[in-house]
């Protein structure tokens, strides 16, 4: 019909145009290029949906969701606008719209092998293992990725050998395209390391993370950056600088009193979230990074990011800390569904150390839970896990970088801990493996919330609910204890980084 060939979807001109101009300004001030693009490109979807990419990276739900619906205006029941619709929704966390949008696409006649992936990939996630091994079918034939899903299946599946297989041959044939490589290397680094093959696990591991370091040098910078900024921060802030930015008296703005659930990745921060959740009277947030990715760049309001934290803070009035939380519980109501219900509201995040001065300036009355766990099982899980390059999982490419950002982050939290009059508190992974009770009525009385017994079934919730932390595979297994000193497995390779973590066993009592 006329209607269908009146769009296309394919890269274009002007679109790689875009994407350059994007790289070097991603901010609100380049999202005027992406205008453009979806004005004079639109009836390709491929230049739509990367327009819309854009708008949701920068928390502007109202232009992504006017993108979205002029891409359904082109062919609305097509298996291309569904499955870029579902692409979107995917990028931004909305998991249950992205699954329905996939999941539209893959039955259709016109669904490609690629398409049927995304949606295995889905119902993996939601450990559907069965429906996601039929809806891959031979789509692992055509297209590469679906290679690597099938032997994510069959590891899962608990046939080892066949995901192996699968593994050395994509790795050998991939070389065309390195974040596949990489990933792959990375889904065989794990493979090994819950057989016990801990030697050719960090092989594997490091082979991922080299093809990784040579491809992220901008999210490399922008972490170097950010992470100056904080420590020079910490390294200056006094009792009189916390007195003066944050307030013990919460805002009475009609929205839950704000904590912040955070620590280093790999100290349980999802665990304990998922417990949390279970409460009637808490609504959590998983790894939204609003605060950080967008309130705290506009909270820059025209000052140069070169300019001093410090005095970022003592500009920011009473009005603009007002206008940059409506804007942050706005972001959270569309990312969680619309319901913010509840006298508590978590806002997890294992990555947000550094933020913790800004989460206290944005919001008086806020609190503070700071998941521990050993320091050396927290550097040996990060380094082992693969992760799409970003400027937070950049300081993972290497086992020292991995130690020097924890080296820095478990700084802050020592230092903050030491004049900070916010109620916090600190909880261990491995208590709360041991005795979950104990650590949820502590955690519960640190923010002020009754006891429920619902919070110890939270498995419950956890069969209808997709868990987007890098963690959902374990998380979903009954509580165990496996994990702990894991760090013995690759002691060897540990020994160049032993030597910075040791402040920090003493500092968290963990023993040697």
């Amino acid at each position: 019909s006329g209607r269908r060939s009146a769009w296309v979807d394919q890269p274009s001109p002007g679109c790689t145009e875009a994407l350059k101009a994007w790289a070097q300004d991603s901010n609100d001030s380049g999202l005027a290029v992406w205008r453009r693009l979806a004005k004079d490109e639109s009836n390709n979807v491929f230049s739509l949906k990367q327009a819309a990419y854009a708008f949701a990276s920068r928390y502007r739900f109202g232009e992504m969701k006017d993108l979205l619906a002029q891409m359904r205006r082109l062919d609305p029941g097509a298996a291309a606008v569904r499955f870029a619709c579902g692409e979107v929704f995917n990028r931004v966390g909305l998991s249950e719209q992205a699954a329905e949008q996939y999941a539209a696409a893959a039955r259709h006649p016109d669904a490609t092998p690629i398409m049927r992936v995304a949606t295995a990939a889905q119902l993996e996630r939601s450990h559907q293992i069965d429906e996601a091994i039929e809806m891959l079918g031979d789509a692992a034939d055509h297209e590469p990725r679906g290679v690597l899903a099938r032997a994510r299946l069959h590891r899962r599946a608990k046939e080892p050998d066949q995901a192996e297989a699968l593994l050395l041959e994509l790795a050998g044939t991939s070389s065309k395209d390195p974040d596949l490589r990489a990933e792959t290397y990375g889904e065989l680094a794990l493979l090994l390391d819950q057989q016990g093959e801990f030697d050719r696990a960090f092989e594997a591991i490091g082979k991922a993370k080299s093809i990784q370091l040579g491809r992220s040098q901008r999210e490399q910078a922008a972490c170097n950056h950010v992470a100056h900024r904080f420590a020079t921060l910490i390294d200056s802030m006094t009792e009189d600088h916390a007195k003066r930015w944050f307030h013990p008296e919460p805002v009475d703005d009609g929205y839950p009193r704000n904590v912040l659930l955070t620590g280093f990745p790999r100290s349980g921060t999802t665990l304990l979230e998922q417990v949390l959740d279970a409460h009637p009277d808490i609504v959590t947030s998983e790894e939204r990074d609003v605060l950080g990715a967008a309130v705290f760049p506009a909270a820059h309001h025209g000052m140069s990011f070169n300019e001093p934290v410090e005095k970022l803070f003592d500009t920011l009035t009473n009005e603009q800390l007002t206008q940059h939380r409506v804007f942050y519980w706005q972001a959270m109501r569309y990312l969680g569904g619309g319901s913010l219900d509840g006298s508590v509201h978590i806002d997890k995040n294992p990555a947000s150390n550094l933020l913790i001065p800004f989460f206290l300036r944005l919001f008086p009355g806020a609190r503070l839970v700071l998941a521990l766990r050993d320091p050396r099982d927290v550097v040996i899980s990060c380094y082992l896990r693969y992760l799409r390059a970003t400027p937070v999982s950049v300081a993972f490419l290497s086992l020292e970088a991995t130690a020097q950002r924890y080296v820095l982050d478990m700084t802050t939290w020592l230092k903050l801990s030491e004049i900070l009059e916010t109620p916090w508190i600190e909880t261990r992974y491995e208590d709360t493996v041991a005795d979950l009770d104990s650590q949820a009525r502590k955690v519960l009385d640190t923010l002020g919330v009754p006891w429920r017994d619902e919070v110890l079934d939270y498995s419950r919730q956890l069969k209808d609910k997709v868990v987007k932390s890098p963690s959902y595979e374990q998380v979903s297994k009954p509580i165990y204890s496996s994990s702990i000193g894991r760090w013995r497995n690759y002691e060897k390779h540990l020994g160049p980084v032993l030597d910075r973590l040791e402040p920090f066993l003493k500092a968290f009592e963990y023993t040697s």
